[in-house]
């Protein structure tokens, strides 16, 4: 058994290129930007999060995305966001296995609620890294700006996922 998952490792790094995504490729993306599930003092928080993203040329991306989440002890406990977002791929010509991305991400918080919802920008450098022809790993790094008076505080983070690619 070992043997095959070694030569299994072997043949995925010393394999061709794969293909990089093309004019009119879709690609989902799940990712740590929402998606937890967690018991904290006695509450409930459960969120999930899908971005979908459709290339209008091999570099140029514009996508959506939403998120629905429930936490047990707001009120009301269940919650919708919605956001867009724009990415420049730095894919070169022929075949790639990785490649560079920069982008902008804006995000509308909570759109059921009736109070002020909040308003984030994302500008965002990463990397995307093709497991197979139509799976890449994905990580960047962004700077989360509040955009709305409700008075987010601005963070740092880093976000990780898994892309499909149709």
């Amino acid at each position: 058994m070992k043997k095959h998952a070694l030569l299994a490792a072997l043949a995925l790094a010393s394999g061709s290129a794969f293909a990089a995504p093309s004019e009119g490729d879709i690609e989902v993306v799940f990712s740590t930007a929402g998606g937890e599930l967690a018991l904290v003092d006695g509450e409930t928080l459960f969120d999930v999060q899908a971005r979908i993203g459709y290339f209008m040329t091999r570099n140029h991306e514009l996508g959506g995305a939403a998120r629905l989440g429930f936490n047990s002890a707001a009120d009301p406990s269940e919650s919708l966001d919605l956001g867009g977002f724009y990415r420049y791929n730095l894919i070169k010509s022929g075949t790639e296995r990785d490649w560079w991305y920069g982008g902008v991400e804006l995000d509308l918080w909570n759109v059921t609620s009736d109070d002020d919802q909040p308003m984030t920008l994302r500008p965002h450098l990463g990397q995307k890294y093709m497991l197979s022809d139509d799976v890449a790993f994905d990580w960047n790094i962004g700077y989360q700006m509040d955009l709305s008076d409700v008075e987010l505080e601005d963070v740092v983070n880093v976000q990780f996922g898994l892309s499909i690619f149709f």
